[in-house]
């Protein structure tokens, strides 16, 4: 791979010198906010356009389009204006300064014989991209979408994802830019507020080159209908406009211009790449070709030519190294060099918190006379003042509310703000599935009447109502609305009260939102305690900033509430008028603020994130896994107790023993996923407990939540209703597929439509269908080289919602408890090899090529004895071109989706397994029953699953368990027939040169198992294969300890090798919650694959409880940290001894006796 990339560097420096020699060409500059980057500009089509006579160069920031620079190109691409960027990608206010300057600059330009093509990708959102010079030139955006009547001129992109599709024209008009172009496709799908190509309203000093076919209307866009943000000034024609224009030229004074209103990303963006696959530019669909690549090239030397005439604007040259990846130069692999904390051990006990930040407490939940409490803001601002607080959250009713109101109460707050308090206006409503929410800011926004229902419009409107007193199961306008109005850094959503709203949302399922009360009073008293749904809700990795709601309704029982000792809320920034934007804001992804709730001790440092980037995700390592984890905790009344959880599980314990103060700094990896949330208790019972310490390594597997807390951008994990599939189809990387759109198609071609994998019970009590439960989801791991996630399900919607759809559709209301079954999805995904960094932007993914595996596990347990008709396992939708390979009892059988007559069941049982492949670029796949036996029915395109059963009567706590292992191959791993997929069965059944050096082989269909060894290690050796099979091959260690730290030892074997070869290299390893690591192997890569597997070091049985802990700190010379923690009230005797063979780490047999919550560093 580096070879090749090598040869292809100079191949691609040699090209730009020779044609740098040459005559004086045409030079373009791209205009890309971002670079390369997002789509921008494909740097293939940029090579090819240098080799056909253009120089070529970009933008890296919109703010180096100046007036200097621009002098030196004859023609500028343009997509949008810095201040359309600014107001539609960055949230920012427009600015007519900023706005005109850029305009002038670029009038100026052309006004001198320089050349514009403007290319916007228009979302008519706030502001059009391109306005401030469309305005000045003649040229309008109409709000209209392009309908094509005739389906003989529609098409699709044949290599996307997801229907994305194409219309197409032959009206060229004769212009001096259109030799060569008879005919072109155009990207026609819905795109916000606009469409991916829109129509062009022309003064008569354009000169129309393209039009619309003759079967081709215009439709104006309701902008009354749409929920997101919307232009202020859209200009709208008053009927539907036949033969629409497309592409537009005209002179102004000496310069020229151009003008098409297209997504970028087909043409001049990704339009070489996989997903696009020139369709746009040159190769069309439905067998005509597209000359749209060629109209641009025209345009681009016709814009460039009164300038190249002149002399001036121009001049500039390519130099190599501008057509080379950004990314392959040697300062970013410099950014991503190794780095090694300084470890001391002396020092781990001496933590500190960060000095730049204090710590202020505050209260959340007063009531003002102006919304159902009996004193002003002036009044409570003494109150607060007296009781010593930092500051103070109002929480007004909304019902007692107006706009007025909330804007009289938003600027008494602002006047008695001040150095010492700070005084956030908010207000508590109740939404239509019954969850108690309050809203803050300094700046509040009011909830508009279409987010509203109910009597006198005072009920928050989230869950869409069907008129007949039940829900559709369908979003309302709250989704775009609270995102515009309140997300991030705009303001504070939090839930409340939960035990008011048996119906409503679970701590666990929240969502549009980024703070939770934990604890919660009324009147001077504890309504709730929310400790155990707050540890579970942090076992999904992006937990609410947890708070105390206390409702007070007069200053007076404010200052009682405090001196009574109640739960306050903690939170550290560096100013107190910094208290807002640094800690109570909306919580993203990245974020971990220092907030607690605490009627006691007050931590000072502990939460944080940590992410580990390393170059194009490279594993093994070290310097940069390593999490130096501070943790400061103090109390007036002395500490009892302080207690880490990782989610829901125990992960450290200590017993301070009544000491006023507790500091330590933990050594623990960053490359495993954790979400550790503190809690901590003083000697009188006042508990503290904080946001969590979240840790991961970027550019894998990890779960990494939007912004709005719902849903993984990858969907390994979501908020909502949500299930699983058999297998995530591996696609292609962004270099090879190309750039598309938030939510757009990746460079996959999935055989299977849609996975359903939600069972349905059907018995002689009833029905329950898995796909109307609520679900519970959990993070057990990811690391390196694998994820691990489940998902139990023990409630119900309820039945006045009509539709289960989405986590960002469906909220409630819930019923409660299931009555007949309730269920566990687990799945767990393996990484494929990292072979290389993405060409441009962010260097920390990493580029993969090959399998991925899965495997999937689904535990249905029966609550009552009950006697089955029927156990449906779900069910897929075969692509027609599927060919389906089923082998079941050693009978193979090859039947095709789309061929009618080719219905079969059968019986999978456990070590069967079917395959899907196709005869042209599909992501082709092979599953494995390792479970209960599946009958399998396929009825055209729709396969569907169910439980083969025996015996029909089932009794109460009896569970069927369905455990399927997948290979997915990506659209460029060529599987062509069932011999294909055979081989790769009989490849896993006896992988090429496997050896079993410590432990044994467990005989498990679809993974390489192991069990370990007495010293709970596994060591074996595997040979590359005598062809590349493109095969990430499974490994399941089973049988650890996850309170033990594991680690994967390569003796030999394959890496990226950025940071050194394959030799004598460690990464850790995350155990789920079952005591199973996962190891991917990569024999293609490396003539031999050497590894060991499991505790590096391990204690006798004595010692099973202990918490393990063992980093490599330090590769030249090596260092390990090894501590130990004992979790329990008894003192635990027992031996430690080093379990693998590990460089630097020299750890003899050592005899252990640990107090109850002791914790030593031993290494």
């Amino acid at each position: 791979m580096k070879g090749r990339l090598a040869i292809g560097l100079a191949s691609v420096l040699a090209m730009v010198a020779m044609a740098s020699a040459a005559a004086p060409r045409p030079a373009l500059l791209f205009c890309s906010p971002q670079g390369l980057s997002g789509g921008w500009l494909d740097l293939q089509y940029a090579r090819e356009l240098h080799a056909k006579g253009f120089e070529i160069d970009y933008t890296e920031d919109l703010a180096e389009v100046t007036p200097a620079r621009i002098q030196m190109y004859n023609v500028l691409v343009i997509y949008a204006t810095p201040d359309a960027f600014d107001v539609t990608n960055r949230g920012m206010k427009s600015s007519p300064e900023k706005a005109k300057a850029f305009a002038m600059m670029i009038d100026a330009y052309v006004a001198g014989g320089g050349g514009v093509l403007l290319m916007p990708t228009e979302c008519n959102l706030l502001k059009q991209q391109v306005a401030d010079l469309t305005d000045l030139w003649g040229a309008k955006l109409p709000l209209e979408r392009i309908e094509e009547k005739d389906p003989a001129r529609l098409g699709a992109l044949t290599h996307a994802s997801q229907h994305v599709p194409l219309a197409w024209t032959d009206q060229v008009l004769p212009s001096p830019v259109s030799d060569g172009v008879k005919q072109i496709w155009y990207p026609i799908s819905p795109a916000y507020n606009a469409q991916m190509t829109g129509p062009l309203l022309l003064d008569p000093n354009w000169q129309v080159v393209v039009k619309a076919s003759k079967t081709a209307v215009t439709r104006a866009i309701d902008l009354a209908k749409s929920t997101m943000p919307v232009l202020a000034n859209p200009v709208y024609r008053g009927a539907s406009i036949a033969e629409p224009p497309l592409f537009a030229i005209r002179s102004y004074q000496k310069g020229r211009i151009a003008l098409v209103s297209q997504w970028r990303q087909f043409s001049i963006g990704s339009g070489t790449r996989f997903i696009f696959q020139r369709q746009v530019l040159c190769a069309g669909a439905a067998g005509k070709p597209s000359d749209f690549g060629r109209l641009l090239e025209n345009t681009y030397r016709w814009l460039a030519a009164p300038s190249l005439q002149a002399g001036r604007p121009g001049g500039y040259i390519t130099p190599p190294e501008k057509l080379v990846p950004p990314n392959a130069h040697p300062r970013v692999k410099q950014q991503y060099a190794d780095q090694f904390w300084p470890y001391d051990r002396q020092a781990l006990g001496s933590a500190a918190p960060p000095a730049h930040l204090k710590l202020f407490r505050g209260l959340i939940g007063a009531k003002t006379v102006l919304g159902g409490g009996q004193g002003t803001v002036a009044e409570y601002a003494r109150a607060a003042t007296e009781a010593a607080l930092d500051f103070l959250v109002f929480m007004d009713e909304f019902e007692r509310l107006d706009a007025d109101k909330l804007r009289q109460l938003t600027h008494e707050c602002r006047k008695h703000s001040h150095s010492r308090l700070q005084l956030f206006p908010g207000f508590a409503v109740r939404n239509n599935i019954g969850n108690r929410m309050f809203f803050f800011s300094p700046e509040p926004a009011w909830i508009p009447d279409y987010c509203l229902t109910g009597p006198g419009k005072k009920t928050l409107y989230i869950q869409e109502e069907d008129g007949q007193g039940g829900f559709t199961g369908y979003l309302t306008p709250f989704l775009d609305w609270v995102l515009n109005a309140y997300h991030v850094d705009k303001g504070q959503v939090g839930y409340f009260d939960f035990s008011a709203s048996p119906h409503g949302m679970r701590m666990h399922d929240l969502r549009l939102y980024g703070m939770a009360a934990v604890r919660y009073y009324r009147h001077g008293r504890r309504v709730e305690d929310n400790l155990d749904a707050y540890l579970l809700t942090a076992h999904c990795t992006i937990p609410p900033a947890p708070v105390s709601v206390n409702e007070v309704v007069t200053p007076a029982e404010l200052v009682a509430e405090v001196r009574a000792g109640h739960a306050l809320v903690y939170a550290q920034a560096s100013a107190l008028d910094r208290v807002f934007a640094e800690a109570l804001r909306w919580t993203h992804q990245y974020d971990a603020p220092n907030v607690s709730v605490s009627d006691g001790p007050r931590v000072l440092a502990w939460p944080a994130c940590y992410r580990v980037w390393t170059l194009g995700a490279e594993e093994f390592v070290t310097g940069r896994s390593v999490m130096p984890s501070p943790l400061v905790v103090v109390s007036d009344k002395g500490l009892r107790e302080i207690r880490l959880y990782n989610g829901r599980e125990l992960y450290r314990r200590f017993l301070p023993g009544g000491a006023h103060e507790f500091r330590q700094t933990l050594v623990l990896e960053g490359s495993i996923q954790k979400n550790l949330v503190l809690v901590a208790e003083d000697v009188e019972g006042g508990r503290a407990l904080t946001f969590a310490r979240r840790c991961w390594k970027d550019g894998g597997l990890a779960v990494s939540f939007c912004s709005d807390h719902v849903n993984d951008g990858t969907m390994a994990l979501t908020h909502g209703p949500f299930s699983y599939p058999w297998i995530r189809h591996p696609a292609l990387p962004t270099d090879v597929a190309g750039e598309t759109w938030d939510g757009g198609p990746v460079g996959a071609l999935p055989l299977v439509a849609h996975q359903a994998t939600a069972p349905v019970l059907e018995c002689d009590q009833g029905t329950e269908d898995g796909s109307r439960f609520d679900q519970v989801p959990i993070l057990e791991f990811s690391d390196d080289g694998a994820l691990a996630v489940s998902s139990p399900r023990f409630e119900l919607f309820d039945d006045k919602l009509k539709a289960v759809v989405n986590p960002w559709h469906t909220y409630g209301p819930i019923a409660g408890p299931s009555r007949l079954m309730e269920y566990t999805q687990q799945y767990r995904e393996y990484v494929p090899p990292t072979v290389g960094t993405p060409q441009t932007g962010w260097a920390a993914p990493g580029v993969r090529e090959g399998t991925n595996a899965s495997l999937f596990r689904q535990e249905i347990r029966f609550k009552t004895d009950l006697t089955l008709k029927r156990l449906a396992l779900g069910h897929f939708f075969l692509k027609p071109e599927a060919k389906l390979v089923v082998s079941a009892g050693g009978s193979l059988k090859v039947l095709e989706a789309g061929q009618p007559g080719q219905d079969a069941a059968v019986v999978l049982r456990r070590g069967d397994w079917l395959g899907l492949f196709a005869a042209k670029p599909a992501n082709s796949n092979l599953f494995f029953n390792r479970g209960g036996p599946i009958r399998v029915e396929k009825h055209g395109t729709l396969l569907q699953f169910q439980a083969e059963r025996q015996q029909p009567v089932v009794k109460r706590g009896e569970a069927f368990v369905m455990e399927i292992a997948g290979i997915g191959f990506p659209v460029n791993v060529p599987v062509g027939s069932a011999a294909d997929l055979q081989e790769y069965v009989e490849y896993l059944k006896a992988p090429v040169g496997l050896a079993v050096l410590r432990g044994r082989r467990l005989e498990d269909p679809g993974l390489i198992e192991f069990a370990p060894d007495e010293g709970l290690a596994v060591e074996l050796t595997l040979t590359r294969p005598p062809r590349k099979l493109g095969l990430t091959v499974p490994c399941r260690i089973r049988g650890l300890n996850p309170r033990w730290s594991a680690g994967l030892f390569q003796k030999k074997g394959y890496v990226k090798g950025d940071y050194g070869p394959g030799e004598n290299r460690y990464r850790p390893l995350g155990v789920d919650l079952a005591g199973a690591a996962y190891v991917p192997l990569y024999p293609d890569y490396a003539e031999l694959t050497h590894v060991v597997a499991g505790h590096p070091i391990v204690a006798g049985s004595e010692g099973r409880e202990l918490f393990i802990q063992v980093t490599h700190v330090a590769t030249q010379p090596h260092r390990w940290h090894v501590s130990v923690n004992n979790p329990t009230d008894r003192t635990i005797r027992t031996t430690l001894r080093g379990s693998m063979v590990l460089p630097g780490l020299d750890f003899p047999e050592t005899p252990l006796t640990l107090a109850p919550g002791a914790y030593a560093v031993l290494h």
